[in-house]
């Protein structure tokens, strides 16, 4: 059954631990045990006294905020406090996590919370939905004028029923509520979905989606639902549903109804970040997006899609892609077989569809317009530069390289992330990837941030540069580069959060049976060498008799 959220809490029984990582100028990182470089965390660290989380989320802005729930309902706040977003009942930052005291009055627990630039949203057990925060254009959802903060969580009037999801970014938020979509807020490039672009400050059915809605994604210019058809016989071949048959690769999966959906966009597509072929301005409407098909004739269904986050801000606004490879929007998608899939701008890498990093990134004929398949679609360019960290066959593997690798090393994916200029995915196993650009403060989480020489060079911070055209593993590092303990070496990750613009946050759980970290294999075998050097010598020098039923090791 698919989860309708844009990212599901995790079971209460699988809570884990919080784990933070990236910038952490203003607290959004919780933690101040660990800081490398500056006062940055390039890897995710533990957050003291979460250990028994279910759902994580990340605000954006330049300084971001983070909100995590626990098993028990209570929503702890932290990091910039912009418009009141911690909902505290005052702008000042917090540096280390604080319960929300006015949620933790209710009656009924928090299920799961999401963040914009100014406001936060949460969504109760019993279907209740509050905001709080700057009411920027009417993103608190209640029929009011006044622009100022609302420093205290607030219920928003919702149909009857109450509501299962909730979602918020730049100036507007939204929610399921009874299979259908409800946004309000900011509708610049129509993010809104109502076919027009004028703000709306009561949360309003956006009834252009033409089946029950199990996921949704806010983006800063633009929004994407997964709609799951009724099982009442719709005809869900290639060519019904507008849209055209596809060229992407088929998954061969059963894709029945109640298994995934159809995906649908709409908002700013200027990087081609809504899939629809082409660039486009806007669109107010939901679109079909075409996935491709299966073999048996079936549209390719999607399992979570991520649109890009934190972009309020980004480099030439939509009207900076007047070429490819501009800094802009890129979606992440992942089919019910767990196969990756992007459209949007190539830059930096982020459409893992690039193997060489040398002329990988600033191409103008390299955004993808409509789904790439990753792993399977052509590459742009050459693999015969292979980046600054190894691919090996164990589980310690540190990055995923040539892009034939993508298959058996990442694939089946569970969850996706799509950031400022980085991406990332979690895969069925607890182990997470991510790729484009690690910036100045480590927000990937991986070891190539800090490793820019390459293996058999002294350590180097790669600030700014860090650019990965492939999947690098997140949590995992050696020691000569990084120091702050094991990260997420021996974790299962249960949950990555919805991206602030410079930092992210996990949820994981110690693996019963630990992976082991590059040191602990090199140290086991040279271990063994001495050994068996040790036997071989002992050997030269004696015959040794061993007993009936036992072994000489």
């Amino acid at each position: 059954m698919l989860l309708a959220s844009p990212d599901a809490p995790v079971d209460a029984s699988s809570s884990g631990q919080l784990y933070t990582w990236g910038r952490g100028s203003h607290g959004q990182l919780g933690q101040s045990n660990f800081r490398f470089p500056r006062d940055n965390c390039a890897l995710p660290h533990p957050v003291p006294n979460l250990t028994s989380v279910i759902h994580v989320a990340c605000g954006g802005g330049q300084q971001g905020c983070t909100g995590a729930v626990t098993s028990e309902g209570v929503l702890f706040t932290f990091g910039n406090n912009y418009g009141g977003r911690l909902g505290h009942g005052d702008e000042s930052n917090r540096k280390t996590p604080e319960p929300v005291v006015a949620l933790s009055e209710l009656a009924s627990p928090v299920v799961s919370s999401a963040f914009g630039s100014s406001h936060a949203i949460c969504v109760l057990a019993d279907g209740s939905v509050l905001t709080w925060g700057k009411n920027r254009r009417g993103c608190l959802g209640r029929r009011t004028h006044s622009r100022e903060e609302e420093l205290l969580p607030s219920v928003v009037e919702l149909p009857p029923g109450g509501a299962t999801v909730v979602d918020a970014e730049h100036n507007y938020s939204g929610c399921l509520a009874s299979s259908s979509l409800y946004t309000w807020g900011s509708n610049e490039h129509g993010k809104l979905g109502l076919g027009h672009r004028t703000d709306v400050e009561t949360p309003t059915r956006v009834v252009s989606l033409p089946f029950p809605v199990v996921k949704i994604s806010l983006g800063s210019v633009y929004a994407a639902a997964i709609c799951s058809p009724d099982n009442d016989g719709e005809d869900d071949s290639a060519g019904s549903g507008g849209g055209s048959s596809g060229s992407g690769s088929g998954s061969g999966s059963d894709s029945s109804d109640g298994d995934g959906g159809l995906l649908f966009t709409w908002g700013c597509g200027l990087h081609g970040n809504l899939g629809h072929g082409k660039r486009v301005r806007f669109i107010s409407t939901p679109t079909l997006v075409d996935l491709g098909v299966d073999p048996t004739g079936k549209r390719t269904r999607a399992k979570d899609v991520a649109c890009t986050r934190g972009q309020d801000g980004f480099k030439g606004g939509p009207g900076g892609a007047k070429k490819g490879g501009a800094e802009g929007p890129h979606t992440v998608v992942c089919d019910v077989d767990g196969h990756v899939l992007t459209f949007g701008t190539c830059h930096k890498g982020l459409g893992l569809n690039f193997g060489n990093k040398t002329g990988g990134f600033g191409m103008s004929d390299c955004d993808e317009l409509s789904p790439y398949r990753v792993g399977v679609d052509p590459i742009r360019n050459g693999t015969n530069k292979p980046p600054v960290a190894r691919w090996d066959d164990s589980e310690e593997t540190m990055s995923l390289w040539p892009t034939e690798r993508y298959m058996s090393g990442m694939f089946p994916v569970k969850q996706v992330i799509s950031g400022h200029i980085h991406a990332a995915c979690l895969g069925e196993d607890g182990r997470a990837w991510a790729w484009g650009c690690g910036s100045n403060d480590g927000r990937a989480g991986v070891e190539r941030f800090l490793n820019m020489s390459g293996d058999n060079k002294p350590p180097k911070v790669d600030a700014m540069k860090c650019y990965m055209m492939n999947p690098h593993r997140i949590g995992l590092a050696r020691k000569k580069w990084w120091r702050g303990g094991s990260s997420l070496n021996h974790v299962e990750v249960l949950m990555l959060a919805s991206s602030g613009r410079n930092h992210m946050a996990a949820i994981g759980r110690r693996r019963r049976r630990r992976m082991r970290t590059e040191d602990e294999v090199e140290e086991e075998s040279e271990a063994n060498r001495s050994s068996s050097s040790s036997s071989s010598s002992s050997s030269s020098s004696s015959s040794s008799v061993v007993p009936e039923g036992e072994s000489k090791c």
